[in-house]
């Protein structure tokens, strides 16, 4: 049976520095959804952090998935200088998805007085849609860390990559460890996170990583779809 290169090591890659995403502009507090609340006693300056509160569901399935997607460079632009393209295009998409879904850019924080976890999120405290939030306001731990990577080998040089293999963990964003306080209780983790690796061929991958408790299976595809079907007009 045939399976991933083994020979493929984090020596064949090469890392930018992480950027953490925002959105590309702040979600306003008029148009925040009813299935959100405003905490008004946590706020800086024009901007305040709203909560999405969580069903039971979500909370029974309260951990991260990952997803690996490969594409490969159409023949008629290999000779072309593409190579920050896939990067640069999905990083300009994910700057606009988090307008429209800012939770993504949120914590799973745990609630003590609820006694359950739920999403905290930046939005802007103004309540006119004509406002702009500056985003060097938002703390520095809220955001989508999105990791770009260079590996020196071609996407055929993987060997087989129907099956999950241990040297395929390379291409995949982190998933969070669950530390607990003293009480028991998770620490905050960051809902999503992306990477992309960029292959000498021209291809890259796309790896995802996300919390179920906010996105099941469902939600995460179409969440990509909107997400490429963005890149694509860039």
């Amino acid at each position: 049976m045939s399976t991933a290169n083994p020979i493929f090591s984090k020596d064949l890659l090469s890392w930018e520095p992480v950027k953490v995403l925002t959105a590309k502009k702040q979600l306003c507090q008029c148009n925040v959804g009813p299935t959100a609340s405003i905490l008004s006693s946590r706020h800086v300056d024009d901007l305040h952090i709203a909560t999405l509160e969580l069903s039971m569901v979500d909370i029974l399935h309260d951990y991260h998935n990952s997803v690996l997607l490969f594409y490969e460079m159409p023949p008629a632009i290999q000779d072309t200088d593409a190579s920050v393209e896939p990067s640069r295009r999905l990083q300009q998409a994910l700057e606009e998805m988090l307008t429209h879904y800012p939770c993504a850019a949120g914590l799973l924080v745990y609630n003590e007085t609820a006694d359950c976890p739920e999403v905290r999120y930046p939005v802007c405290g103004h309540t006119h849609s004509a406002c702009s939030c500056d985003k060097s306001q938002i703390p520095a731990h809220y955001g989508v860390h999105f990791y770009v990577a260079h590996a020196s080998v071609t996407l055929s040089e993987l060997g087989d990559v129907s099956n999950p293999q241990p040297p395929l963990d390379l291409l995949y964003p982190s998933k969070p460890i669950q530390h607990l306080d003293d009480k028991g209780h998770p620490f905050p983790r960051f809902v999503m996170a992306f990477q992309v690796t960029t292959f000498v061929c021209g291809g890259f991958t796309l790896g995802h990583t996300c919390s179920h408790a906010y996105a099941d299976g469902y939600t995460g595809a179409a969440f990509l779809q909107n997400l490429c079907a963005i890149a694509h007009t860039f």
